[in-house]
């Protein structure tokens, strides 16, 4: 039973890699998936070979009190980002800072459209709100995140005035640093991302001084939800050790 059972999930979560990829996400991290399913198929091949006598006790049980404990982390940290997938704010702000992520020939990916829709929604109800858009020119990109985010809101009727252009960062933390250097001292803030990106989004604000941001979350498709959901889980991690941000409530 358990060899069905390990090599069944192995192959499911090589198969939903396969999935992420031909979303073109733009990023590698695909390949969690396949590594996760491979270490299942693994399983499958011991258990359906009897080969666990053949592994000493202790090394058995150390491995299982680890993979437990880093499960059981994920689980706390899952908790902590759905806590904010759906914040949102009606108050005026200043500032809308719009985060960027990845572009393709044909314009912003399906995960940016859904924080655009957000700005956009956002902006026509506040019309005396600037909007920051902020990402730089990836090796894979046609074009600077900013560049094609600011197309789209002037498509959707955004007036070209109340959009700012922050053309350098490449990551997260460099697009909040950034983008508050182009705000006035004392501004009100907001930030829009997707839901399951706002808690780390919202911690890095925190580090570099907004700690009063408030989030404006965007949508996401709930089939992507395990793969940015885990990739977020590391990222916390990453940018907690980097000294990058201040967990919040």
């Amino acid at each position: 039973m358990l060899t069905v059972f390990f090599g069944l999930l192995g192959l499911v979560l090589i198969l939903y890699a396969v999935f992420v990829f031909l979303a073109q996400t733009g990023t590698m991290f695909f390949a969690v998936w396949i590594v996760f399913g491979l270490f299942f198929e693994l399983l499958a091949w011991i258990t359906g070979r009897r080969l666990w006598g053949l592994i000493p006790r202790g090394l058995l049980g150390a491995a299982g009190l680890l993979i437990l404990a880093g499960f059981l982390l994920l689980i706390c940290l899952s908790v902590r980002i759905a806590a904010h997938f759906h914040d949102h704010t009606d108050r005026d702000l200043d500032y809308l800072v719009v985060l960027g992520a990845y572009v393709t020939a044909d314009g912003p990916s399906p995960i940016l459209k859904y924080r655009l829709r957000t700005a956009a929604d956002y902006l026509d109800g506040h019309p005396q709100t600037k909007c920051i858009v902020t990402g730089a020119k990836g090796s894979n990109e046609p074009c600077t995140e900013a560049e094609a985010m600011a197309a789209w809101l002037t498509d959707a009727g955004i007036s070209p005035d109340r959009i700012i252009m922050e053309t350098r960062a490449v990551n997260t933390n460099q697009n909040i640093r950034y983008a508050k250097e182009l705000t006035e001292e004392g501004s009100s803030v907001g930030i829009v991302t997707n839901d399951f990106h706002m808690f780390r989004a919202l911690c890095i604000a925190a580090k570099q001084g907004l700690e009063q941001a408030e989030g404006i979350s965007a949508g996401s498709n709930p089939a992507f939800l395990p793969n940015n959901v885990l990739r977020e889980c590391l990222g916390l991690g990453k940018d907690l050790l980097a000294d990058n941000l201040e967990l919040i409530p």
